[in-house]
């Protein structure tokens, strides 16, 4: 199991450094700011709800349970900062031994409803929930007209590039 996680926290890493750096090079057509239809309305929204999502869910595998989302209190994070929990991550299941993975963690979430879940699911959940939302970065930069040489960021494109 750990190495599976393992796998997947580098290509969460991988994905998000990947889509972030793409989306800083059209920073001159104010892309990242364009207001948009989508869950979050701009990309750079997005990216920080992703970077949000992970904090919580870092903070929740260490014992805390945030009770608003960091980013609401903390407007100094800057896009390129947006990688550092995703390395978190990575340190987090490349640190912990196996018995950490299959192990349980009790947190409470925002409305302070209290939740039990195994730290795998915790993790396979929080990278799933960061591939939702670059899905949605993707088909934001389409929508804003920018359909030339998207970043491919499917977990078997970063698989292939480790053969």
């Amino acid at each position: 199991m750990k190495t599976m996680l393992l796998d997947y926290v580098k290509y969460n890493l991988w994905a998000n450094s990947k889509l972030l750096n793409f989306c800083m090079t059209h920073t001159h057509q104010n892309i990242l700011q364009m207001e948009m239809k989508s869950s979050f309305s701009t990309i750079s929204k997005t990216f920080l709800h992703i970077w949000d999502a992970e904090f919580i869910w870092l903070s929740r595998l260490a014992g805390e349970s945030p009770k608003t989302w960091p980013s609401k209190d903390n407007t100094n994070i800057v896009l390129s900062d947006l990688t550092v929990n995703s390395t978190r991550f990575v340190a987090l299941v490349n640190e912990k031994k196996e018995e950490f993975l299959t192990q349980s963690t009790t947190y409470k979430n925002m409305k302070n409803d209290e939740f039990t879940s195994e730290n795998n699911i915790i993790i396979m959940h929080c990278m799933n929930h960061s591939t939702f939302h670059r899905g949605q970065i993707i088909s934001m930069l389409r929508n804003a007209g920018i359909d030339k040489d998207l970043p491919q960021s499917d977990f078997i494109s970063w698989d292939r590039l480790r053969a």
